[in-house]
């Protein structure tokens, strides 16, 4: 005769006795584990906003407020500076075009970069920094003159950063002026070759580099004049911000988070626990003649 069956219905019973009798003490136990995670939720939540406040939010606030003192010239510096950048781009690879035709210039440099760079692009980069750089040491020399009216020095230097820019503005005048021809633009609009205006429209581009030249060496000029406000920096500033606040929300609001689900899973194995062992419970108080507390 076959007792395995039987064995199994013994040591189901017997487990689920077991069961029934470490219930009350299991729920005691997840119920004091379930107010220790919702307590410790509560705790992390305070200590969240409480350090957002003082380590990110109160900083932050007081850094705007820091520079909204600065305001307007700080937001000019910050326009002049992206002025900078943005002719250092666009003129130094229109430049490039004119130094390609010669040697090997138009070799790409031995870096790295997702677009390609050449030795024309810096060469045509240091350009226009320079004439940019002259503005700047012509603001410097200005104020320093202005302070000590009897030092000759400034107005030296004045002098020839004037000369020096004049230079180098006839320089790309002439490098506009070759890729102006280049782009034949009297016969694209097919003038005679009798018309008084060709030659002016054959050499448009130089006019451009007048103006283009004569803007970078203001733009470096300006910036130099609101440099005393450009205050602190925003990047740095915001990358703390970012940092500190990411942080307290990995380390403190999260885990607050998973505290809660932890305890909405312990109180609901309270239940689960609760319903599986009542049948044993009544049974073993109806036998027992015991009153039928609830766990």
């Amino acid at each position: 005769m076959d007792y395995t069956n039987y064995l199994n219905y013994v040591a189901y019973v017997l487990g689920y006795a077991f069961l029934c009798w470490i219930g009350r003490t299991l729920n005691n136990y997840f119920k004091s584990l379930s107010e220790e995670c919702i307590s410790g939720s509560s705790k992390l939540k305070v200590s969240f906003y409480s350090l957002y406040q003082r380590d990110a939010k109160g900083p932050h606030h007081s850094y705007k407020k820091r520079m909204k003192k600065l305001e307007p010239d700080r937001s000019y510096y910050n326009v002049w500076n992206i002025s900078i950048v943005i002719l250092l781009i666009f003129n130094s690879f229109i430049l490039a075009e004119f130094f390609n035709n010669f040697g090997n210039l138009s070799s790409q440099l031995p870096i790295n970069l997702p677009i390609r760079l050449q030795y024309s692009h810096l060469i045509a980069a240091i350009i226009v920094f320079i004439e940019i750089y002259f503005g700047v040491v012509y603001y410097i020399s200005h104020q320093r003159q202005l302070e000590n009216p009897n030092d000759t020095l400034w107005g030296w230097i004045k002098f020839m950063c004037i000369i020096g820019f004049s230079a180098l503005m006839i320089v790309e005048m002439v490098m506009w002026s070759t890729i102006s021809i280049r782009l034949e633009m009297s016969e694209a609009l097919q003038l005679s070759a009798n018309n008084v205006f060709k030659n002016y429209i054959d050499y448009f581009l130089a006019f451009l580099a007048l103006a283009i030249t004569l803007f970078e060496f203001t733009v470096g000029y300006q910036q130099s004049s609101c440099k005393a406000s450009k205050g602190e920096s925003s990047i740095v500033n915001s990358g703390k911000f970012i940092i500190i606040f990411t942080g307290l929300i990995l380390f403190l609001y999260v885990p607050s988070i998973a505290l809660i689900f932890v305890y909405a899973t312990l109180l609901i194995t309270i239940q689960i626990i609760r319903f599986v062992t009542l049948p044993g419970i009544f049974i073993y108080d109806q036998i027992f003649n015991k009153s039928n507390n609830p766990i």
